[in-house]
């Protein structure tokens, strides 16, 4: 008698990162349907994955096969509930940020096999002005870097590519006149050039935050502020505590809060998770606890992710 199997949805984005997805789908469809029987469903346009996702309230599992991007967009669409949506994800983008944080195979044979083997993990989400994000929202230096560097170039370059197109914006780096209230607490600054809410350990090769410091499920986000540099050499400096999870120095400022607001005196560009959100002078960002049950390697697997680059090609 043939093994009950769960029903789930598989959101596949074939031009994330090298198309892995689109070079290993049989061998996706065909791991995951030892486990799963699933709906596939493979997007042509940019905003596809939150469509299907936002039509999957019948799915308590839905499968990402994409990048970071794609994650984010599958997890605004999907539609809120008392139960938490189960998400096993095959990152197959650039950098995968998230991935790292949470330490997913980014070899897809053996990505395959954690989704269909592994436990889930509980994980706050955020709310931005009403939009739904996985792990980051943010303006400033750098932050169009994510979403305006050439696909190509970060295929060639990965993580080190928004570096050098982040690089390539020095000139046009400006200082906001910020207010900052979180959990009820405000405070003003007048020399602010980047912010971010976040709720993972590392963006684009960046930021670095070390677990001890941000617990991805405790309902609260990481605020950070940076100052604006006075020189070339205090922003390489500024870069480097960054990379090093440096929190301590004068001017990066950090702090925690499940209600977070961030008022600017101009307009400003934001990023949801890497892509384009719009600009804003007003900013709400709410924690969504234990909004999310993200399939991970099972406890005590071996994680082998500094060659599974090479692996895959």
């Amino acid at each position: 008698m043939p093994l009950k199997k769960e029903k789930a949805l598989l959101i596949i984005n074939p031009k994330a990162g090298k198309q892995g997805a689109k070079r290993y789908f049989f061998a996706i469809v065909n791991g995951l349907s030892m486990k799963y029987t699933l709906t596939t469903y493979i997007t042509q346009g940019a905003d596809d994955a939150r469509i299907a996702a936002s039509q999957a309230g019948d799915f308590s599992t839905v499968i990402c096969c994409g990048g970071d991007g794609t994650l984010s967009q599958v997890i605004d669409g999907y539609p809120l509930s008392e139960r938490p949506l189960t998400v096993g994800y095959i990152p197959c983008g650039t950098t995968n940020d998230f991935a790292s944080t949470m330490k997913l195979q980014r070899n897809i044979p053996k990505a395959i096999k954690d989704v269909c083997l592994g436990k889930t993990t509980c994980i706050d989400i955020g709310s931005f002005n009403g939009k739904k994000f996985m792990y980051i929202a943010s303006f400033g230096a750098f932050t169009k870097a994510s979403y305006s560097t050439p696909q190509d170039v970060k295929n060639i370059f990965g993580s080190l590519s928004y570096i050098m197109n982040g690089a390539m914006e020095l000139t046009s780096i400006k200082k906001e006149e910020v207010t900052i209230v979180c959990d009820e607490v405000q405070t003003s600054y007048k020399d602010i050039c980047f912010a971010a809410v976040m709720n993972t350990h590392s963006v684009a090769g960046m930021i670095k935050i070390s677990p001890e410091a941000a617990d991805l499920s405790d309902g609260k986000h990481e605020l950070i502020l940076i100052r604006m540099p006075r020189d070339l050499q205090h922003l390489g400096m500024l870069i480097s505590n960054l990379l090093q999870s440096k929190l301590g120095d004068p001017d990066i400022i950090f702090m925690q809060g499940s209600h977070i607001e961030i008022h600017t005196k101009n307009k400003v560009a934001w990023t949801l998770d890497g892509e384009d959100a719009g600009e804003f002078s007003d900013a709400i960002v709410e924690n969504i606890p234990h909004a999310l049950n993200l399939i991970c390697p099972s406890p005590g697997k071996k994680d082998s992710n500094e060659n599974n680059g090479k692996k895959q090609q």
